[in-house]
């Protein structure tokens, strides 16, 4: 039997996406490129949830984003997903290289 205080959760709704460590993302940065300097880290109560970091010899960028539902944003919209993605400082280029599967906990590349 429920009470009236019981929690009802939306079938729908999905749980928390896992945050990753400072050491987990540096960690796949690193397998990317080996030499980098850190440009920018914004972080929330979470963790971690943007990472810039360009190689050093200047050409490329790489940043790590994570999914976040920010407060006030409605239910089903979010950001598209946490990724690893590369800019070429030359042209202005960028792609995704990898995405994070929460399910996994994998990193799935591109």
């Amino acid at each position: 039997m429920t009470g009236e205080n019981d929690q009802k959760m939306d079938m729908g709704e999905v749980g928390p996406e896992r945050v990753l460590s400072l050491e987990e993302i540096l960690s796949q940065l690193r397998s990317r490129c080996e030499s980098f300097e850190v440009e920018r880290e914004l972080g929330d109560a979470e963790g971690i949830y943007l990472l810039e970091v360009k190689s050093l010899d200047g050409s490329k960028r790489f940043t790590y984003q994570r999914k976040r539902l920010l407060p006030g944003q409605p239910q089903g919209i979010e950001s598209a997903g946490t990724t690893i993605r590369i800019e070429w400082l030359d042209d202005g280029f960028s792609k995704t290289l990898a995405d994070f599967n929460p399910t996994t906990g994998e990193w799935v590349e591109q």
